[in-house]
């Protein structure tokens, strides 16, 4: 019975966002990677655009990282309806795509990936800035790109951000030259780790004296030298060792300015729901699971959790069955 059910849910539960369609206007203000350089190494190639198409051209409104061939990581406001951003009507017109290359301005045919569906995390809200993570999944995947690794040791957070840890910062924003749709890098530094086990957010004071508040499993970057900003929202923050990259964070939020700072989510205060959204458990209702289905499709909510329901009956009875044959 669990097995017909099992089926019956995946094809009724199927969700999927096409793009790559023409579509109406957009804009959208764009925060850029400042002082940095073109991010052209193979390395860099995992990193993509979240974009929109419309009138013919390709806005890059995020930015994200392959951490499977068809999963990538990002911030959850990305992918979510905000003041500035409504994110859900350009999803039901079918426009938002992801690209892959250097230039997400002018891709080719080949750069331009369909989504599949959306995980965001559970405990994810915009009224928050916390637990700004989502998964966005493609229906195929992207091939002869090596996606960059998770940097999963929480227990090394406090010590780097101790030692102002060198970090690279990778996305698509405009730049100080006023251009945009390029894949740029620049170098940047843990200045303060909030580990996400503590129930309050930390702050920071500056030498200047200013104070700024950040949340529970992030980090406080400073940006005088320049780094990513709001444009640059759901990018990695990379980490070098042993000549091999890892994703360590995901930027979230910053100044206005693009000058002062910049606070970015830790990976590894969040890999275990990461590894659970990558391959959920088998009957496959997990809390995230439940937050992607209301989130691509809120009307199916209620058949997932009624499936869910059942999923759980039918185990009840094994069990219940084995213990009598015992």
């Amino acid at each position: 019975m669990s097995q017909i059910l099992a089926k019956f849910c995946l094809a009724a539960l199927a969700i999927s966002l096409t793009a790559c369609s023409d579509a109406g206007g957009f804009s959208t203000a764009q925060m850029p990677i400042i002082n940095g350089q073109p991010a052209t190494d193979e390395y860099y190639g995992a990193v993509v655009s979240l974009s929109i198409r419309a009138d013919s051209h390709y806005y890059t409104y995020c930015t994200g990282t392959l951490i499977r061939e068809d999963a990538i990581l990002t911030a959850a406001h990305c992918v979510t309806d905000t003041d500035d951003f409504e994110f859900s009507k350009f999803h039901k017109n079918k426009q938002i795509q992801v690209i892959t290359g250097e230039n997400a301005e002018t891709p080719d045919i080949a750069d331009c990936h369909i989504i599949s569906h959306i995980s965001l995390h559970p405990d994810y809200t915009p009224l928050k800035p916390q637990n700004d993570l989502a998964i966005v999944f493609l229906e195929t995947p992207i091939p002869e790109t090596e996606p960059i690794p998770l940097f999963e040791d929480p227990s090394r957070l406090p010590l780097l951000a101790y030692r102002s840890q060198r970090v690279e910062f990778v996305g698509y924003g405009l730049t100080e030259n006023g251009t945009d749709g390029q894949r740029n890098v620049a170098e940047g530094f843990i200045q303060k780790y909030c580990a996400k086990t503590t129930d309050n957010a930390c702050g920071i004071e500056t030498p200047l004296g200013d104070r700024y508040i950040i949340p529970p499993g992030s980090f406080f970057h400073d940006q005088e030298k320049g780094g990513a900003c709001l444009g640059d929202s759901g990018g990695p923050v990379l980490i070098k060792e042993n000549e091999a990259y890892a994703i360590i964070g995901v930027v979230a939020l910053g100044d206005s300015d693009c000058a002062t700072y910049a606070v970015t989510t830790s990976v590894a205060d969040f890999t275990p729901w990461i590894r659970e959204t990558l391959d959920p458990p088998e009957d496959g209702c997990s809390a995230s699971r439940l937050y992607a289905i209301r989130h691509n499709s809120p009307r199916l909510t209620l058949l997932f959790m009624v499936c869910c329901a059942l999923f759980g009956l039918c185990r009840i009875r094994r069990i219940r069955d084995k213990s009598m044959i015992s």
